[in-house]
């Protein structure tokens, strides 16, 4: 006959095997390591938000890009050659300011690149503060919180089984569909392109579209708004986003000039030129920071190098990247007071072949 447990040994086995389990379950995720949090390991399937931090700790590059979705169409080998070593994609669709400082941050501290290539969206300096995408324990060196990642609904229900498959996969030799194994290549994650290479219509197809209310951007608050955007700009300079040992080239996106188009519909277009101007401004008070200005180049005025407003070809990004290396957007005095006077000259062109434009919202 079995001996009946008292209250007290029955807790310490409950607590025993509890543990057990936990400890059990936590090396499998510490092993597999989904989100690359401890370590790099080949073949794994990126996910920006969850493998950016480990991406920046373990991957081996000397420099890095930092941008929305106006930067995913990059050719990565082709700005690894004309920077002379690997160049690490660290985009996201729709980043924030604020979340370009947090990884701006990881970059210092891990001190692994000598150069930086961050494209900022202007309008993000006009909205005020954005939630948190990066998962909170992944923003400090604090272990006390990892069991959220250990133990996390998300890493165990979805990316868990997603890289054992993978890397089983691998290691039977089984090739993987494409759509799986592009996302393991960290110098493809989140490139749009190829899904979108259909939505390249033409000028009058653009233009129609963007009338009759499709592809627009989002809309902004055009009371106060210059002012608001350089309380934006003052906040994110604040945080000392610029590390002062490695070379930044800061730019803002080639929007179209439909983009500027709707501006001047909408009410921002001279807060935005004004902003532009402050912020080239505030740039070059940096030593280590050259500011890039492609919002009039040429090719601002072929539409059919967008899909819609603001979002390019990928022949443009190339055009970017030939331009971080000659210095020929360089971003002066007199070279932005003349790029404000094109963009103008290009909404009028605009404005003039399409009667419509000149309609406020």
């Amino acid at each position: 006959m079995k001996k009946e447990l008292s209250p007290r040994s029955f807790l310490i086995r409950t607590l025993v095997l509890t543990l057990a389990v936990l400890l059990f379950f936590g090396a499998v995720m510490f092993a597999v390591d989904p989100y690359q949090f401890y370590r790099k390991t080949q073949g794994h399937v990126l996910d920006v938000r969850y493998s950016t931090p480990g991406m920046i700790k373990h991957f081996d590059y000397s420099a890095a890009l930092i941008g929305s979705s106006m930067c995913q169409n990059f050719d990565m080998d082709q700005l690894d050659a004309l920077h002379g070593g690997e160049v690490l994609k660290l985009t996201k669709g729709g980043m924030t300011a604020s979340e370009s400082l947090l990884v701006l941050r990881w970059l210092a501290e891990a001190g692994k690149a000598d150069t930086v290539y961050l494209g900022l969206d202007m309008t993000r300096f006009n909205e005020g503060a954005a939630d948190e995408y990066y998962p909170a324990y992944f923003a400090n060196d604090d272990a006390s919180d990892d069991w959220r990642y250990l133990f996390g609904y998300e890493a165990w229900m979805r990316y868990l089984p997603l890289n054992t498959a993978v890397l089983a996969a691998n290691a039977a030799g089984i090739r993987l569909p494409s759509f799986i194994s592009e996302k393991s290549d960290p110098d493809l994650v989140g490139r749009w392109m190829e899904r979108y290479k259909n939505a390249f219509l033409g000028e009058e197809a653009l233009v129609e579209n963007y009338l009759n209310g499709k592809g627009g951007v989002s809309a902004q608050n055009t009371d106060g708004m210059y002012e608001r955007m350089v309380r934006g700009l003052d906040d994110f300079l604040k945080q000392e986003p610029f590390d002062p040992d490695t070379t930044y080239y800061v730019f803002f996106s080639p929007y179209s000039a439909l983009y500027w188009a709707h501006t001047g519909r909408e009410g921002s277009l001279d807060a935005l030129l004004k902003f532009r101007t402050h912020f080239f401004e505030k740039m070059r008070g940096y030593e280590n920071v050259v500011a890039l200005d492609f919002q009039a180049m040429d090719e601002t005025r072929n539409l059919g190098l967008y899909k819609d407003l603001s979002h390019y070809h990928e022949d443009v990004n190339a055009l970017m990247a030939e331009g971080f290396a000659s210095g020929a957007y360089l971003a002066t005095d007199e070279a932005v007071e003349k790029n404000n006077e094109t963009i103008l000259q290009n909404v009028a062109e605009l404005r003039e072949k399409y009667p419509a434009l000149n309609e406020a919202l």
